[in-house]
Parts: structure tokens; sequence; C-alpha cells
């Protein structure tokens, strides 16, 4: 059976999660874990998949936020500013271009990345003429997902 990188950084996470900080610095070859100051927000309505994303994230030093619809996202667009967005484009309410629209008007620096797991190819198109950065699709490539970031903000 072969492991995906993705089933590595789950089983990763789990593996941290039980094991006091010191000992979790030592796993990491002796360094040490850092707070970025790139700020992401996780607009996701599947709570499993915003949980772990955000997970993932926070493992590699990203400062993350999660919110599980676009009304939720926007009020927490108002209170703080974000350097990256993740917009799943099928949400419940406003949909995820609607949502993008509304952040993008409040910061208008941030980077927005949308997702899908759908073809939703009218709703893709019309983020990425709004300005959207790109589109990636579910289930996520890890690799991929923190390649995106590290092209706006070196850590």
């Amino acid at each position: 059976m072969m492991v995906t990188s993705v089933e590595r950084r789950y089983a990763s996470l789990r593996f941290f999660e039980n094991i006091p900080r010191k000992r979790q610095d030592r796993a990491m070859g002796g360094r040490k874990r850092t707070e970025s100051s790139v700020r992401v927000l996780i607009v996701e309505d599947e709570a499993n998949t915003r949980e772990t994303f955000a997970a993932i994230l926070k493992e590699h030093g990203y400062e993350v936020e999660t919110a599980g619809d676009g009304h939720e996202a926007i009020k927490m667009a108002r209170k703080k500013s974000f350097n990256i967005a993740f917009i799943d484009i099928v949400l419940n309410g406003l949909n995820g271009v609607e949502t993008f629209e509304k952040i993008k008007k409040i910061n208008p620096e941030i980077v927005t990345i949308m997702m899908t797991a759908y073809s939703v190819n009218d709703l893709i198109n019309e983020a990425l003429k709004k300005g959207a950065y790109t589109c990636i699709y579910k289930p996520l490539d890890i690799d991929k997902v923190i390649s995106l970031i590290k092209e706006h903000f070196q850590n």
C-alpha cells in the first residue's frame, strides 16, 4: 500500500499532538518552531477539511484562522488583516466568489486562492477575472499549497 504525502502529514500531526513541546523540537531535528508573520484565513464549510488544513498550515509555522461560511469570514476580515485567504468556491449562503469580493474590498492587498472539489468553471473564471490568484482542487496537494504561500511570502 502506497502512503501519500498528505497521509504522512496527517500522521505527523497526530504524532506531534501527543508529545511534550521539548520532545517535539527534538523530533523535528533540533529545529525550533517559529511563528510566521504570514496570517492565513481558511474559509471552508466542511469542518474536517477546514480543521485538518488549518492544523497542517500551523505545523508549517503559519498563523491560521478559520471560518465556516462567507459571513463569518467577512466579519473576521473586518477585525483582522490577513495576508492570504483560501476560500472554498461552493459555500452555504454567500458563495466563495461573493465572499472573495467582499473581503477584497476590506483588504485589497490580500492574496486569494480559491478551492473547489467541483467542476464549477463559471465561478472559477469569475473569481480569476475579479483578481483571485489561482484556484486549486481538492483533495489539496499540501506541498503545492505551501509553495503557493512561499511564492508570495518568504518566511
